[in-house]
């Protein structure tokens, strides 16, 4: 019995040729493996000697394989007849997918496509003079794309963080409107999107939108909300000036968010029997705010703040505000009432707490 080997130099040129396994391409690799074979000394005996050439056989019992998306163990999938000792598999793509032969059989491995398209190659098969193809094709997955948060509340003075952003895709993109590109900066870090908002000197609240998108799936939408300067007016106290005109007072209580809902110049129908204007307050503490002036003077009576959250009014964070703003505060003694003097501002404040009614924060001037 005769066995034809292949010369290395014939299997390196048949390995290194880059051709496109379409019929031109299979004639082609053959006439080269036929003539690299003939040229570079042909067959030999077992012993080393030359022989007659005996024509050499190969067979397999599949030639396309069709693998799932997940990781492929290294498995036998492919049955190889011939009447050669030596049977080499080559894989064209071994990034991906790797094949060796053993005892009759070819078994394939593959890693996981995390991609939402097929990809496809093929396996070079040798035996003796005789190669094969095996068009192998591994299916996409279902692309997922998940991101969280999605609403996101910053401070005004800016914040930092970072979205957790999952999926089996990783050419996801991200992009920022662009009427907040000004304010928010985003950076890919792995995994995460690092999102960068700078501090918000406005009066009021502002809004910007982060989208990310993956090809084949939906896009998502972040939505960031950053509080006003002075917490969006949270403790937004009014316009401490004894003698404001009305513009002076709409136009400040504007740009902290607030609306005027009523306002009487002439028919004095207020409790005070005076000249008022009533904002809707944009704190979330404070419902209404209402500015009384004197008109002969045209100065302040009296500013009154109305709340229902009486708790929030006797917190320390409301209490810390006042002295801030230069209050020297004083409490009543059996009393979660109390009271405060700033000399600097010329006003003096009284908080009135009723925790079943609305609780008030009244500011009046000094010497009214």
């Amino acid at each position: 019995m005769y066995k034809l080997v292949l010369s290395d130099f014939a299997m390196f040129v048949v390995l290194k040729t880059k051709m496109n396994f379409k019929m031109k391409g299979v004639i082609k690799l053959c006439a080269i493996a036929l003539f690299a074979a003939v040229v570079c000394g042909g067959c030999t005996m077992q012993d080393g000697s030359k022989s007659v050439t005996e024509r050499a056989t190969l067979e397999l019992s599949q030639y396309a394989v069709e693998l799932s998306n997940e990781a492929q163990a290294a498995t036998p999938l492919v049955t190889v007849e011939t009447n050669q000792d030596v049977v080499k598999v080559q894989s064209l793509a071994p990034d991906w997918v790797e094949a060796k032969y053993l005892n009759k059989k070819i078994y394939i491995s593959a890693k996981p496509n995390q991609s939402g398209v097929k990809r496809t190659t093929n396996l070079l098969v040798f035996a003796g003079t005789e190669f094969d193809i095996i068009k192998v094709t591994q299916k996409g997955s279902t692309l997922f794309l998940k991101v969280s948060p999605t609403e996101i509340s910053v401070p005004a003075n800016g914040e930092t963080l970072l979205i957790d952003v999952k999926s089996n895709g990783e050419d996801w993109k991200y992009e920022v409107e662009e009427q907040s590109e000004e304010w928010l900066s985003v950076n890919r870090i792995n995994d995460f999107l690092q999102i960068m908002v700078a501090p918000n000197t406005a009066s009021h609240q502002r809004r910007g939108h982060i989208y990310v998108e993956l090809r084949g799936t939906s896009p998502v939408e972040i939505n960031v909300a950053q509080q006003a300067f002075n917490n969006g007016a949270r403790f937004g106290l009014p316009l401490l000036e004894k003698k404001p005109t009305k513009h002076a007072i709409i136009d400040y209580e504007k740009k902290q968010g607030s609306y005027v809902v009523k306002y009487d110049d002439e028919n004095y129908g207020s409790p005070l029997d005076i000249p008022y204007i009533v904002f809707l307050y944009a704190s979330p503490v404070f419902k209404s705010v209402t500015y009384y002036i004197v008109e002969a003077t045209k100065s302040i009576h009296q500013i009154e703040m109305v709340s229902n959250d009486a708790k929030t009014l006797m917190s320390d964070e409301f209490i810390q505000t006042l002295i801030d703003k230069g209050f020297e505060i004083k409490k009543k003694k059996g009393s979660q009432n109390y009271e405060g003097v700033s000399q600097q501002l010329g006003f003096k404040v009284v908080v009135e707490i009723k925790e079943l009614k609305e609780s008030k924060v009244i500011f009046t001037p000094l010497g009214a």
